[in-house]
């Protein structure tokens, strides 16, 4: 095989694959060898290479560690999982794997968080891992196949239908992994009882583990243009009270309790975001974003007053109806160290009708 992809100012990137034959040695990488290669593979006597930048030589190997943990000592990266290069998933995978692992470390380092967070980093991480070493291989298989058969279906049938623009954007998509999930991890929860909302060219409804989905919106009172990702870029965990349309005292009361109670109880670990579909909001000590024609509403499919806890790498914790608030207080007590607090919701309603106007 022998594979050729152009890149800025007229530089390529090349790629052989070499079979070694017994008593003989590999020879590495260089420009007369593509060269020759070239000739051979593809009958092009024309073509010089040179002032080659860079060349490597590498066997394809597949392999994941069994553990990403031991004691004190963590795996990520190609230290954790090594495949075949083909779909570009190494690094991708790696800095997601240290994205996942650094903000549980944090918490844990800084005493915020039980140390038993850290075992979701495998429990979450290893089957990503698992999945992208199924996929490569599988097309490495495809297309290093010397079977005439298997070369002729690669040749006439799966390259053809990768030159199609849907196939090309769904694998867009996926050599991203900007469709990876968490739902089966233990730090995700969703209510049922949802609107039902679609993640991007998918199918698939929004759920907790899910990547958390961008939004355009303005920042009150300054009516200042901004989005959900540039939010989140403040590193720490997020609460975005989605008042559903449901622009009552009662509701403004309970989010502004709840994010009162939460203050007291985390001292600035999560940023608290009031997401108001009319400019016409109550007092607010905290965020206030205005969803301008209820669009982020519509992608995270709420219609009543809800709560999304959105974890510092971006992914969504928990999704509950304002109703099961107390659900979100219990996730968070077993996310973080902080004291049970019993329900006193009569007496800090109170407190909050005075800053409701």
């Amino acid at each position: 095989q022998f594979g050729a992809m152009p890149l800025p100012d007229n530089h390529w990137r090349l790629v052989a694959d070499m079979q070694a034959t017994p008593g003989e040695t590999i020879p590495s990488a260089s420009p007369e060898l593509f060269e020759r290669l070239l000739r051979e593979r593809a009958g092009d006597s024309k073509t010089t290479l040179s002032n080659a930048t860079w060349m490597s030589d590498f066997h394809i190997q597949r392999r994941l560690a069994a553990s990403y943990r031991q004691n004190r000592v963590f795996l990520a990266g190609d230290a954790a999982h090594v495949h075949s290069p083909f779909g570009g998933q190494g690094a991708n995978t790696g800095i997601q794997d240290a994205f996942n692992l650094a903000w549980k470390l944090a918490l844990v380092l800084h005493g915020t968080a039980n140390e038993t967070l850290l075992d979701t980093y495998q429990q979450e991480r290893r089957p990503v891992a698992k999945r992208v070493l199924e996929e490569t291989h599988r097309l490495t298989s495809i297309f290093y196949q010397r079977n005439l058969l298997a070369r002729t279906l690669r040749e006439w049938v799966i390259v053809p239908l990768l030159r199609r623009p849907v196939i090309q954007r769904r694998l867009l998509w996926a050599t991203s992994e900007l469709g990876i999930q968490y739902r089966s991890s233990t730090l995700s929860y969703t209510h049922q009882k949802r609107m039902p909302a679609l993640l991007p060219r998918t199918k698939k409804m929004l759920q907790a583990g899910d990547r958390a989905p961008d939004g355009r919106c303005l920042r009150l009172p300054a009516r200042e243009e901004t989005t959900l990702f540039q939010v989140f870029q403040d590193p720490r965990a997020h609460l975005l009270l989605f008042d559903g349309s449901s622009q009552t005292s009662s509701t403004y009361t309970r989010f502004l309790q709840l994010a009162q109670r939460i203050e007291s109880l985390l001292k600035g670990e999560i940023q608290v975001h009031l997401l108001a579909s009319s400019e016409m909001t109550p007092a607010w000590e905290g965020a206030l974003l205005y969803d301008v024609n209820h669009q982020v509403h519509a992608h995270y499919g709420i219609r009543v007053p809800s709560l999304v806890f959105i974890r510092p790498d971006g992914y969504i914790g928990l999704l509950c109806s304002l109703a099961h608030e107390q659900d979100l207080v219990e996730y968070l007590r077993r996310l973080y160290l902080f004291p049970r607090v019993d329900n006193t919701e009569s007496q800090t309603v109170a407190a909050g009708e005075a800053k409701i106007k």
